[in-house]
């Protein structure tokens, strides 16, 4: 019988799955003595020609049996004479006959079994991932957690007696494809290896590996030939452009095939990943040259090409290499992203039947579950209707949120929906805000292994084996967060659409429980004092900037230097904490822009308008009234967005900004540059000199709308030696049914000491 996609526990003696007993409170006369009174009972033995990770299975598992009970197993060979009982891990010749009836049930990579009696264990895999698998299953029912990557991080009991019960236990994991970390922040540690890598290892990510990325065309035909070659590289706008390949140049394929050919010959010796990423670079700059149109469908309303629609392009290059692949390395794939660059399945191509579709959660809702009308799962009903695998893409550890993102409710109906529809593998990018999304990640590996995983008794159980005594009041903690993000309005990796969710209440809520928390594990001391201290530390971030953004909403109602001085310091806090030895590249992923926002939210609430001499930079994108509470000294008609400053239909808005020149005067100052939905959107700009002198119209598109504005604008002339000017931008929402967003400005230019 072939378990395929599901995890199974199957028990010869046991009732329940996974119970490994600790002392003798639990032991029988069919248990399996590993250790008694601290004393060895057993030894490892490996295969003669053992394989380097069933000698690294061997090793951890004698790593952790030595920290849990102070007894240390010998490693032996199978040619090696052995008078105690044995444990076998990987492809013995021991443990040849359960390898046999794993193959000859036809399980899928990665299928383990833990095989125990009495007088002998087996800890063995269809292949060296499963042989992993089944080890840290074993130290994982011995207590052993892996919940942060770090040595406090990790929960190692301590019992002199350890006994195995007797079982057989097969587990298959659900997907095939278990990736979650975009990043690794962590170097391996040889003395401890409390890493990331560990933290994967014992969370059972792992499976199919890929090549490529998620946007490869780079990689296959890199930009760098473009001067050579630019007839290799997109065509539009009557010109070439290095952005995308021409994919239909005959040159360009056979130059791609050569570059992944070389690669699987040279860096794999020959023994390529199962996937094989074929899918443009980071932007929509799509061929439009004759060729390459004829891939192109027409428009629904019959107006001539659909130049916007690249998935026959993509997919039709992709066939290409499948074919390449499926006659030289049959057991690989090639996958692409399906829903990224264009909308809808192909129109006058058909997919290759090796690929696996590659399909993102991507500029959408990542809080409230996807069903058939999201976009993602609209995605998934229409590309599955060719047969073939799934694979997605998400987003488990926010790129743009580096506080809080509560996702577990989310996460908890996506897996289960993503393997009901055929999907075999996830890829979480996950961006290691350690500090305040750790939930996330202590859930979704989990379920990705175990599809059936009872998510609740999962965190019950973290929270009591991580926090001990502090356990309730941080699992109150963990459900409000869910609750006012499971309650609240649509979330999209932008930071401040968390303005709304986390108000002042909320955060009183959050801080009573994980004070309550802390106090309880500072009186209990260690390891949970320090867990709870980093813990704390993540929460404090966000306190911190929610408090700060619900600060500012009050300033801009009284003025009061007090509240702004308040404001600075609570960004002053945040900037001291991420940098602080101890939480450096812990609490927060730093490898992104969330050190620069951070920085610039800091920067710009201290200084606001005013600029010392030399070159200065305004900018706010808007986003839930960006720093208009801090620095407009007029606001009116606008609501705040999640993308900008929202109008309704047919309404006006004001916007006046003061800005100084602190010692000098100014020398230059150029608008560089506005965001919006222009076409909705009529602009005017003005500028005066003095508090109560006349406004000079810069430009104004009113009635014409701001698609026509001609940026940057210049507003040197006006403001020229003066030490302080006022920039009023007037705006209407021209449409007549819907609200328009006006999503930002950049002011650029020069102050010189007077």
């Amino acid at each position: 019988m072939a378990f395929v996609g599901k995890s199974f526990c199957t028990f010869v003696l046991l009732v329940s799955c996974g119970i490994l007993s600790l002392g003798t409170s639990f032991a029988s006369a069919d248990d399996f003595d590993l250790v008694k009174d601290g004393q060895a009972q057993a030894t490892i033995v490996v295969p003669v020609q053992a394989s380097i990770w069933e000698m690294f299975a061997a090793e951890r598992f004698q790593r952790y049996v030595e920290k849990i009970s102070g007894a240390k197993l010998a490693i032996k060979k199978e040619s090696d004479a052995v008078s105690e009982k044995k444990i076998f891990i990987g492809h013995t010749r021991a443990s040849s006959d359960i390898l046999k009836r794993l193959i000859d049930q036809n399980n899928p990579d990665e299928t383990s079994m833990i095989v125990a009696k009495s007088d002998v264990v087996h800890l063995i895999g269809i292949d060296d991932e499963g042989t992993m698998h089944a080890t840290y299953f074993v130290l994982e029912d011995f207590g052993c957690r892996w919940y942060f990557p770090t040595e406090w991080g990790t929960v190692i009991p301590q019992s002199k007696t350890l006994t195995i019960p007797q079982q057989e236990t097969l587990r298959v994991p659900s997907f095939k494809i278990r990736s979650g970390i975009a990043s690794v922040s962590v170097n391996e540690d040889n003395d401890a290896s409390w890493t990331l890598w560990e933290w994967g290892r014992g969370n059972h990510l792992g499976g199919w590996t890929w090549w490529g990325g998620g946007h490869s065309y780079e990689y296959l035909v890199p930009a760098s030939n473009f001067d050579a070659h630019p007839e290799w590289f997109a065509f539009y706008d009557g010109a070439r452009h290095p952005d995308q390949l021409c994919t239909t140049n005959p040159e360009v394929r056979n130059q791609a095939w050569k570059t992944l050919e070389a690669m699987i010959k040279d860096h794999y010796k020959g023994k390529p990943p199962r996937l094989i990423c074929i899918s443009p670079n980071d932007n929509n700059n799509f061929c439009q040259c004759p060729n390459c149109l004829k891939l192109v469908p027409e428009r629904s309303d019959g107006k001539g090409k659909d130049v916007t629609n690249s998935i026959d392009r993509i997919v039709e290059f992709a066939n290409f290499i499948a074919e390449k692949l499926a006659k030289d390395y049959p057991q690989c794939y090639v996958t692409y992203y399906c829903n990224y660059h264009s909308v809808g399945t192909p129109k006058l191509v058909t997919p290759a039947k090796n690929t696996v579709f590659w399909l993102t959660h991507w500029a959408e809702d990542q809080f409230h579950g996807i069903n058939e009308t999201t976009r993602l799962g609209n995605a998934i009903c229409e590309w599955k209707k060719y047969g073939n695998p799934l694979f997605v893409y998400t987003y488990w550890g926010s790129y743009g949120s580096y506080h809080f993102w509560p996702a577990v409710h989310a996460i908890a109906g996506d897996i289960p929906y993503f393997y009901k529809n055929g999907t075999i593998g996830v890829y979480s990018e996950t961006h290691p805000h350690w500090g305040g999304q750790h939930l996330n990640f202590i859930v979704f590996p989990r379920l990705l292994f175990d599809v059936n995983t009872d998510v609740e008794a999962w965190i019950d159980d973290f929270c009591s084996r991580f926090y001990g005594p502090a356990a309730q009041p941080m699992r109150d903690y963990y459900r409000r967060l869910e609750q006012v993000a499971q309650s609240g309005p649509a979330q999209y990796h932008e930071i401040a659409q968390l303005i709304p969710v986390f108000t002042p209440q909320v955060m009183k809520e959050l801080r009573r429980n994980i004070l309550k928390a802390r106090k309880l594990a500072h009186e209990t001391g260690e390891p949970y004092r320090q867990r709870m201290e980093f813990v704390y530390a993540g929460f404090e971030l966000g306190d911190w900037y929610f408090t700060a953004k619900h600060l500012e909403r009050r300033y801009a109602q009284t003025r009061d230097p007090a509240i702004r001085a308040r404001v600075v310091d609570l960004y002053g806090k945040i900037r001291e904490r991420i940098n602080r030895p101890e939480y450096k590249n812990k609490l927060i992923e730093e490898t992104l822009s969330v050190p620069a926002t951070i920085e610039n939210d800091y920067a710009f609430a201290k200084t606001g308008t005013t600029f010392a001499p030399g070159n200065f930079r305004y900018t706010d994108s808007f986003i839930q009234g960006g720093r208009t509470y801090l620095d407009a000294v007029k606001r009116s008609g606008l609501i705040d967005g999640w993308w900008g400053l929202d109008m309704d239909s047919s309404s006006e808005g004001t916007l006046i900004y003061k800005f100084k020149a602190e010692k000098g005067m100014f020398k230059t100052s150029i608008l560089k540059s506005m965001n919006g939905a222009w076409e909705q959107i009529g602009v005017d700009i003005a500028v005066r000199t003095a508090e109560n002198g006349p406004w000079k119209s810069v430009t104004s598109t009113l009635e014409s709308g701001a698609s026509s504005l001609p940026l940057p604008i210049d507003l040197t002339q006006t403001v020229k030696d003066n030490d302080v000017f006022w920039l009023r931008i007037n705006l209407k929402n021209r449409a007549k049914t819907y609200i328009a967003a006006f999503m930002g400005f950049e002011l650029t230019g020069d102050v010189v000491q007077k």
